[in-house]
């Protein structure tokens, strides 16, 4: 199962993490190559445009999914942020 967290997803858990979905993590990934931000309100994963003034966008459970070892390792926020 993914997690995500304040600017990380990953499909490891996540210290202060939430489980998403698949479909989720694949959405996720698509949004940080593409330069937007992962956050989390009220409990739920959300996409930030920076270029958008901050708006923000749930993710949706409508996609296809992508496989869970995608980017082993490190976090995909971690990797994103250079850390």
């Amino acid at each position: 199962m993914p997690y995500a967290a304040e600017g990380q997803i990953s499909t490891d858990p996540i210290e202060g993490g939430i489980e998403i979905t698949d479909e989720q993590y694949a959405e996720a990934i698509g949004a940080v190559i593409a330069g937007k931000l992962i956050k989390i309100e009220n409990g739920q994963m959300v996409i930030v445009d920076p270029s958008d003034g901050g708006e923000t966008d749930p993710i949706s459970d409508n996609i296809t999914s992508a496989p869970n070892d995608l980017f082993g390792g490190p976090t995909l926020g971690a990797i994103y942020n250079g850390n």
